[in-house]
Protein backbone atom coordinates (compact mmCIF):
# COMPACT_ATOMS: atom_id res chain seq x y z
CA UNK A 1 0.00 0.00 0.00
CA UNK A 2 1.30 3.79 -0.83
CA UNK A 3 0.92 5.93 2.14
CA UNK A 4 0.36 9.86 0.93
CA UNK A 5 2.52 11.11 3.01
CA UNK A 6 0.88 14.59 2.40
CA UNK A 7 -2.09 12.75 4.23
CA UNK A 8 0.13 11.86 7.28
CA UNK A 9 0.79 15.53 7.50
CA UNK A 10 -2.68 16.83 7.21
CA UNK A 11 -3.39 14.30 10.38
CA UNK A 12 -0.84 15.88 12.39
CA UNK A 13 -2.00 18.98 11.57
CA UNK A 14 -5.47 18.71 12.54
CA UNK A 15 -4.29 16.71 16.21
CA UNK A 16 -2.58 19.86 16.44
CA UNK A 17 -4.99 22.50 15.74
CA UNK A 18 -7.51 20.30 17.82
CA UNK A 19 -4.87 20.96 20.82
CA UNK A 20 -4.81 24.35 20.30
CA UNK A 21 -8.88 24.49 20.53
CA UNK A 22 -8.56 22.92 23.68
CA UNK A 23 -6.58 25.13 25.32
CA UNK A 24 -8.96 28.18 23.64
CA UNK A 25 -11.91 26.70 25.09
CA UNK A 26 -9.99 25.90 28.79
CA UNK A 27 -8.90 29.48 28.71
CA UNK A 28 -12.44 31.02 28.17
CA UNK A 29 -13.72 28.62 30.84
CA UNK A 30 -11.15 30.10 33.39
CA UNK A 31 -12.14 33.63 31.85
CA UNK A 32 -15.30 33.38 32.81
CA UNK A 33 -15.36 31.03 36.32
CA UNK A 34 -12.05 31.60 37.37
CA UNK A 35 -12.84 29.11 40.61
CA UNK A 36 -12.56 26.09 37.96
CA UNK A 37 -8.22 26.72 38.59
CA UNK A 38 -9.58 24.58 41.59
CA UNK A 39 -11.49 22.18 40.50
CA UNK A 40 -11.57 18.70 40.64
CA UNK A 41 -13.30 16.36 37.85
CA UNK A 42 -17.02 15.67 39.41
CA UNK A 43 -17.24 19.45 39.76
CA UNK A 44 -16.13 19.80 36.15
CA UNK A 45 -18.53 17.33 35.01
CA UNK A 46 -21.24 19.36 36.28
CA UNK A 47 -20.21 22.32 34.31
CA UNK A 48 -20.20 19.89 31.33
CA UNK A 49 -23.03 21.99 29.81
CA UNK A 50 -21.71 25.66 30.15
CA UNK A 51 -18.39 24.04 28.32
CA UNK A 52 -20.19 22.42 25.90
CA UNK A 53 -22.07 26.11 25.22
CA UNK A 54 -18.35 27.48 24.65
CA UNK A 55 -17.99 24.59 22.23
CA UNK A 56 -20.96 25.74 20.07
CA UNK A 57 -20.29 29.35 20.65
CA UNK A 58 -16.67 28.86 19.15
CA UNK A 59 -18.20 26.37 16.20
CA UNK A 60 -15.49 23.83 17.35
CA UNK A 61 -17.00 20.03 15.81
CA UNK A 62 -14.64 17.92 17.25
CA UNK A 63 -14.32 18.87 20.44
CA UNK A 64 -16.36 16.80 23.12
CA UNK A 65 -16.59 18.12 27.12
CA UNK A 66 -15.13 14.91 27.96
CA UNK A 67 -12.14 15.73 25.54
CA UNK A 68 -11.71 19.43 27.81
CA UNK A 69 -12.67 17.75 31.05
CA UNK A 70 -9.96 15.46 30.54
CA UNK A 71 -7.17 18.06 30.05
CA UNK A 72 -8.00 19.65 32.83
CA UNK A 73 -7.59 16.83 35.17
CA UNK A 74 -4.28 15.81 35.92
CA UNK A 75 -1.20 15.51 34.14
CA UNK A 76 -1.32 14.03 31.42
CA UNK A 77 1.17 12.14 29.89
CA UNK A 78 3.28 13.39 33.51
CA UNK A 79 0.59 12.30 35.77
CA UNK A 80 2.03 8.94 36.72
CA UNK A 81 5.15 10.61 37.35
CA UNK A 82 4.07 12.59 39.58
CA UNK A 83 2.02 10.23 41.25
CA UNK A 84 5.28 8.35 42.38
CA UNK A 85 6.44 9.00 45.22
CA UNK A 86 9.99 8.55 44.69
CA UNK A 87 10.02 11.34 41.74
CA UNK A 88 11.18 14.72 43.01
CA UNK A 89 11.47 16.44 39.70
CA UNK A 90 10.41 16.04 35.96
CA UNK A 91 12.02 17.63 33.51
CA UNK A 92 10.79 18.35 29.49
CA UNK A 93 13.71 19.16 27.60
CA UNK A 94 11.82 19.07 24.25
CA UNK A 95 8.76 16.65 22.87
CA UNK A 96 11.14 13.45 22.26
CA UNK A 97 12.73 14.13 26.22
CA UNK A 98 10.92 13.41 29.17
CA UNK A 99 12.88 12.39 32.22
CA UNK A 100 12.79 12.29 36.32
CA UNK A 101 15.17 12.49 39.32
CA UNK A 102 14.53 9.54 42.05
CA UNK A 103 16.75 10.28 44.70
CA UNK A 104 19.26 12.30 43.16
CA UNK A 105 19.34 10.37 40.52
CA UNK A 106 18.10 11.47 37.00
CA UNK A 107 16.66 8.65 34.65
CA UNK A 108 15.00 9.63 30.73
CA UNK A 109 11.67 7.73 30.13
CA UNK A 110 10.19 6.47 26.74
CA UNK A 111 7.18 9.16 27.37
CA UNK A 112 6.95 11.35 24.79
CA UNK A 113 5.00 14.21 23.08
CA UNK A 114 3.64 13.72 19.61
CA UNK A 115 5.20 16.91 18.53
CA UNK A 116 6.43 20.63 19.44
CA UNK A 117 3.37 22.29 19.00
CA UNK A 118 1.46 19.55 21.01
CA UNK A 119 3.74 20.01 23.83
CA UNK A 120 3.24 24.00 23.88
CA UNK A 121 -0.37 23.54 23.83
CA UNK A 122 0.31 21.55 27.02
CA UNK A 123 2.21 23.92 28.45
CA UNK A 124 -0.13 26.94 28.23
CA UNK A 125 -2.54 24.55 29.59
CA UNK A 126 -0.52 23.62 32.81
CA UNK A 127 0.28 27.33 33.34
CA UNK A 128 -3.38 28.39 32.58
CA UNK A 129 -4.96 26.06 35.20
CA UNK A 130 -2.79 27.14 37.83
CA UNK A 131 -3.68 30.73 37.89
CA UNK A 132 -1.41 32.16 35.14
CA UNK A 133 -1.02 33.20 31.28
CA UNK A 134 2.43 32.51 29.07
CA UNK A 135 2.38 33.85 25.77
CA UNK A 136 4.85 34.95 23.27
CA UNK A 137 5.53 38.20 25.09
CA UNK A 138 5.61 36.58 28.42
CA UNK A 139 7.47 33.55 27.49
CA UNK A 140 9.11 31.96 30.88
CA UNK A 141 6.76 31.54 33.68
CA UNK A 142 6.92 30.07 37.46
CA UNK A 143 3.79 28.96 38.90
CA UNK A 144 2.90 26.52 41.69
CA UNK A 145 0.25 24.03 42.19
CA UNK A 146 -0.94 23.73 46.12
CA UNK A 147 -3.37 20.76 45.53
CA UNK A 148 0.10 19.13 44.35
CA UNK A 149 2.36 21.31 46.09
CA UNK A 150 4.72 21.17 42.78
CA UNK A 151 7.00 24.03 41.66
CA UNK A 152 6.54 24.60 37.57
CA UNK A 153 8.66 26.56 35.24
CA UNK A 154 7.26 26.81 32.10
CA UNK A 155 9.19 28.43 28.68
CA UNK A 156 8.60 29.12 25.44
CA UNK A 157 11.00 28.85 22.33
CA UNK A 158 10.55 32.52 22.13
CA UNK A 159 13.99 32.11 24.70
CA UNK A 160 15.15 28.38 23.88
CA UNK A 161 14.99 29.32 20.18
CA UNK A 162 14.52 25.01 19.61
CA UNK A 163 11.82 24.10 21.90
CA UNK A 164 9.54 24.66 25.03
CA UNK A 165 10.63 23.25 28.06
CA UNK A 166 8.89 22.36 31.17
CA UNK A 167 10.30 21.75 34.69
CA UNK A 168 8.16 20.35 37.15
CA UNK A 169 9.23 20.52 40.84
CA UNK A 170 7.62 18.09 43.76
CA UNK A 171 8.94 18.11 46.65
CA UNK A 172 8.93 15.05 48.96
CA UNK A 173 7.52 16.75 51.66
CA UNK A 174 5.31 13.93 53.31
CA UNK A 175 8.19 11.75 54.47
CA UNK A 176 9.08 12.07 58.40
CA UNK A 177 12.76 12.05 59.75
CA UNK A 178 12.14 8.34 60.02
CA UNK A 179 11.04 7.60 56.47
CA UNK A 180 13.72 9.79 55.49
CA UNK A 181 16.28 6.99 57.19
CA UNK A 182 14.33 4.73 55.14
CA UNK A 183 15.59 6.39 52.24
CA UNK A 184 18.76 6.59 53.35
CA UNK A 185 18.59 10.46 54.07
CA UNK A 186 19.65 10.20 57.24
CA UNK A 187 21.36 7.45 59.10
CA UNK A 188 19.44 7.01 62.50
CA UNK A 189 22.06 8.77 64.41
CA UNK A 190 21.60 11.81 62.67
CA UNK A 191 17.53 11.90 63.07
CA UNK A 192 17.75 11.22 66.45
CA UNK A 193 19.80 14.62 66.90
CA UNK A 194 17.48 16.07 64.71
CA UNK A 195 14.90 15.23 66.41
CA UNK A 196 16.77 16.66 69.47
CA UNK A 197 17.59 19.78 68.37
CA UNK A 198 13.66 20.77 67.20
CA UNK A 199 12.27 19.56 70.05
CA UNK A 200 15.06 22.03 72.12
CA UNK A 201 14.11 25.09 70.36
CA UNK A 202 17.48 25.32 68.06
CA UNK A 203 17.74 27.36 65.24
CA UNK A 204 18.74 25.70 61.69
CA UNK A 205 19.97 26.43 58.50
CA UNK A 206 19.77 23.99 56.08
CA UNK A 207 22.05 24.19 53.06
CA UNK A 208 22.92 22.64 49.63
CA UNK A 209 22.98 22.89 46.18
CA UNK A 210 19.71 23.22 44.33
CA UNK A 211 17.18 19.76 44.41
CA UNK A 212 19.71 18.08 47.37
CA UNK A 213 16.80 17.60 49.75
CA UNK A 214 16.58 20.76 51.68
CA UNK A 215 13.23 21.09 51.28
CA UNK A 216 12.40 17.14 52.26
CA UNK A 217 14.36 17.76 54.85
CA UNK A 218 12.60 21.02 56.22
CA UNK A 219 9.44 19.71 56.11
CA UNK A 220 10.35 16.56 57.86
CA UNK A 221 11.56 18.51 61.01
CA UNK A 222 8.75 20.99 60.54
CA UNK A 223 6.98 17.50 61.69
CA UNK A 224 8.46 17.16 65.11
CA UNK A 225 7.63 20.83 66.25
CA UNK A 226 5.42 20.44 69.20
CA UNK A 227 1.73 21.43 69.06
CA UNK A 228 1.98 23.65 71.95
CA UNK A 229 3.87 25.77 69.62
CA UNK A 230 2.70 28.36 67.19
CA UNK A 231 4.78 29.02 64.08
CA UNK A 232 4.01 29.96 60.13
CA UNK A 233 5.59 28.62 57.15
CA UNK A 234 6.43 31.52 54.08
CA UNK A 235 7.09 30.00 50.83
CA UNK A 236 7.62 31.93 47.15
CA UNK A 237 5.53 28.72 46.12
CA UNK A 238 3.17 26.33 47.52
CA UNK A 239 5.94 23.23 48.58
CA UNK A 240 5.42 22.57 51.85
CA UNK A 241 1.60 21.87 53.25
CA UNK A 242 0.05 22.89 56.52
CA UNK A 243 1.45 20.20 58.44
CA UNK A 244 -0.22 21.22 62.44
CA UNK A 245 -3.38 22.83 63.41
CA UNK A 246 -1.19 25.29 65.32
CA UNK A 247 0.11 26.74 61.79
CA UNK A 248 -0.52 27.93 58.68
CA UNK A 249 0.99 28.86 55.46
CA UNK A 250 2.09 32.21 53.75
CA UNK A 251 2.59 32.52 50.10
CA UNK A 252 4.13 35.59 48.41
CA UNK A 253 1.95 37.57 46.68
CA UNK A 254 3.11 39.32 42.79
CA UNK A 255 0.98 41.34 40.60
CA UNK A 256 1.32 43.72 37.84
CA UNK A 257 -1.52 45.28 38.81
CA UNK A 258 -0.95 48.67 40.78
CA UNK A 259 -4.07 48.34 42.76
CA UNK A 260 -3.31 44.63 44.14
CA UNK A 261 -0.77 45.43 47.35
CA UNK A 262 2.21 42.93 46.98
CA UNK A 263 3.46 40.75 49.55
CA UNK A 264 7.36 39.82 49.38
CA UNK A 265 8.84 37.59 51.75
CA UNK A 266 10.36 40.18 53.35
CA UNK A 267 7.24 41.41 54.08
CA UNK A 268 5.81 38.85 55.24
CA UNK A 269 8.74 37.93 57.43
CA UNK A 270 8.59 41.68 58.96
CA UNK A 271 4.87 41.10 59.71
CA UNK A 272 5.67 37.71 61.85
CA UNK A 273 7.61 39.47 64.35
CA UNK A 274 3.64 40.85 64.92
CA UNK A 275 2.25 37.94 65.17
CA UNK A 276 3.16 36.23 68.37
CA UNK A 277 5.08 33.74 67.34
CA UNK A 278 7.40 31.00 68.64
CA UNK A 279 8.90 30.16 65.23
CA UNK A 280 9.13 31.43 61.69
CA UNK A 281 9.91 28.63 59.14
CA UNK A 282 11.00 30.33 55.63
CA UNK A 283 10.67 27.92 52.94
CA UNK A 284 14.04 29.38 51.12
CA UNK A 285 15.87 32.42 51.78
CA UNK A 286 16.94 34.73 48.90
CA UNK A 287 17.11 38.13 49.70
CA UNK A 288 16.21 40.31 52.24
CA UNK A 289 14.52 38.75 54.24
CA UNK A 290 17.29 37.06 55.91
CA UNK A 291 17.52 40.18 57.87
CA UNK A 292 14.54 40.26 59.35
CA UNK A 293 14.70 36.50 59.87
CA UNK A 294 17.96 36.38 61.89
CA UNK A 295 16.32 39.45 63.58
CA UNK A 296 13.62 37.86 64.28
CA UNK A 297 15.52 34.77 65.77
CA UNK A 298 18.18 37.48 67.34
CA UNK A 299 15.05 38.64 69.10
CA UNK A 300 13.66 35.56 70.70
CA UNK A 301 12.51 33.00 68.21
CA UNK A 302 14.36 30.57 68.94
CA UNK A 303 13.79 26.82 66.91
CA UNK A 304 13.27 28.78 63.66
CA UNK A 305 14.21 26.96 60.69
CA UNK A 306 14.86 28.08 56.68
CA UNK A 307 16.82 26.42 54.03
CA UNK A 308 19.43 28.04 51.56
CA UNK A 309 21.51 27.71 48.31
CA UNK A 310 24.76 27.41 49.30
CA UNK A 311 28.07 25.40 48.16
CA UNK A 312 29.17 24.50 51.85
CA UNK A 313 28.00 25.49 55.62
CA UNK A 314 31.14 27.91 55.80
CA UNK A 315 29.44 29.57 52.38
CA UNK A 316 26.17 29.32 54.04
CA UNK A 317 27.38 32.14 56.58
CA UNK A 318 28.70 34.13 54.02
CA UNK A 319 25.74 34.10 52.04
CA UNK A 320 23.68 35.12 54.73
CA UNK A 321 25.75 38.14 55.56
CA UNK A 322 25.63 39.09 51.56
CA UNK A 323 21.73 38.52 51.71
CA UNK A 324 20.87 40.94 55.29
CA UNK A 325 23.13 43.71 53.46
CA UNK A 326 20.23 43.40 50.64
CA UNK A 327 17.80 45.24 53.75
CA UNK A 328 19.40 48.75 52.35
CA UNK A 329 21.01 48.24 56.24
CA UNK A 330 24.45 49.68 57.04
CA UNK A 331 25.61 47.55 59.70
CA UNK A 332 29.02 46.51 59.48
CA UNK A 333 30.24 42.85 58.12
CA UNK A 334 31.51 42.02 61.60
CA UNK A 335 28.50 42.84 63.01
CA UNK A 336 26.03 40.82 61.00
CA UNK A 337 28.63 37.82 60.99
CA UNK A 338 28.06 37.99 65.13
CA UNK A 339 24.24 38.16 64.69
CA UNK A 340 24.15 35.57 62.69
CA UNK A 341 26.56 33.42 65.28
CA UNK A 342 24.57 33.85 67.93
CA UNK A 343 21.17 33.37 66.40
CA UNK A 344 22.16 30.19 64.50
CA UNK A 345 22.78 26.80 66.45
CA UNK A 346 23.17 24.12 63.53
CA UNK A 347 23.86 24.38 59.69
CA UNK A 348 23.11 20.96 57.99
CA UNK A 349 24.65 20.64 54.33
CA UNK A 350 22.84 18.57 51.99
CA UNK A 351 24.17 16.84 48.72
CA UNK A 352 22.27 14.58 46.05
CA UNK A 353 19.58 13.75 48.52
CA UNK A 354 21.84 12.66 51.37
CA UNK A 355 22.77 14.85 54.75
CA UNK A 356 26.59 14.76 54.48
CA UNK A 357 27.33 17.11 57.36
CA UNK A 358 26.38 18.55 60.66
CA UNK A 359 27.75 21.49 61.89
CA UNK A 360 27.45 23.45 65.35
CA UNK A 361 27.90 27.30 65.31
CA UNK A 362 30.75 27.95 68.12
CA UNK A 363 29.31 31.46 69.70
CA UNK A 364 32.73 32.13 70.90
CA UNK A 365 34.35 32.25 67.19
CA UNK A 366 35.91 35.18 65.98
CA UNK A 367 34.63 36.77 62.49
CA UNK A 368 36.90 34.28 60.52
CA UNK A 369 34.01 32.05 58.95
CA UNK A 370 36.08 29.14 58.74
CA UNK A 371 36.56 29.28 62.84
CA UNK A 372 32.97 29.18 63.52
CA UNK A 373 32.34 26.10 62.59
CA UNK A 374 32.06 22.49 64.50
CA UNK A 375 31.47 19.06 62.12
CA UNK A 376 29.31 17.49 64.49
CA UNK A 377 28.67 14.59 62.05
CA UNK A 378 30.13 13.70 58.51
Amino acid sequence: MIINPMHVNLRIDTEELEEEKITEIIQELIRRRPEVIAANELQLANLGSEIQKIITEKGFKKISVKDVINNMVGYGILQDLLEDPEVTDVFVNGPDYIACKKNGIVYRTNKKFKSKKQLREFIKRVVVLNGKWINENEAKVVVSDPRQTLRIVATLEVLTLDTPVLRIRKPPTSRTLDELVELKVLTPQQANQLKDFVKTRKTIVIAGAPASGKTALLSALIREIPEAEQYKVIQESAEIPRLHDNSWVELIRQTDNPNIKEYSLFELTRLGLLESLDRIIIGEIKGKEAYEWIMAVYSGMWGSMTTIHSNSAEEAIEKLIILMKMADNDLSENFLRNVIIHSVDYILYMERFSLKQIYRVRKEANSCAEEVLDVLQT
